[in-house]
Order: C-alpha cells, then sequence, then structure tokens
C-alpha cells in the first residue's frame, strides 16, 4: 500500500502546488451526495489538489457562469470528465 508522504511527494513533484489527504469518515456530516463514500463505497480517502490556474481561465468560467451557459460547455468542445 502506498503511504501518505509517498503519495503527496509524487503529486507535488508532478506539479501541484497543494495537496491533503484526509479520512473519508470527515465527511460524515455532509449532505446526501456529496461524501466520498456516495461517489465510491469503498472510499477510505479524500485526496485534494490544488493547481495554480491563470486569472483568464477562470474569468472565462465564471463570465459563462454569469451568462446562464454550461461551464463545461465554454470552449469549442465539450470536457470530459473521467
Amino acid at each position: 500500500m502506498i503511504q501518505t508522504d509517498e503519495l503527496k511527494k509524487y503529486i507535488l513533484d508532478s506539479g501541484a502546488k497543494l495537496v491533503g489527504i484526509a479520512p473519508a469518515s470527515r465527511f460524515e456530516g455532509a449532505p446526501d451526495g456529496k461524501r466520498p463514500e456516495d461517489l465510491l463505497p469503498s472510499a477510505k480517502s479524500v485526496v485534494v489538489i490544488g493547481i495554480r490556474l491563470v486569472d483568464g481561465a477562470l474569468q472565462s468560467v465564471f463570465r459563462a457562469m454569469e451568462e446562464g451557459k454550461n461551464i463545461f460547455m465554454v470552449y469549442s468542445e465539450p470536457i470530459a470528465l473521467h
């Protein structure tokens, strides 16, 4: 099993600016559909990764939201969510 420190180092070495790991139980009070187990019933931990985005990228998304557009269709092709 991979150790927390190894995973954090790998993520940071891959270019992330921030990384945090929390037990899935930390989200027990979250609303239905927002808990890790709602997406993955066997979830034990949650990994959060922070990356730096340029301001222009964020502004275009917020502008699209203000105009009532689907934010996943801001660009000419849909963004694939995996």
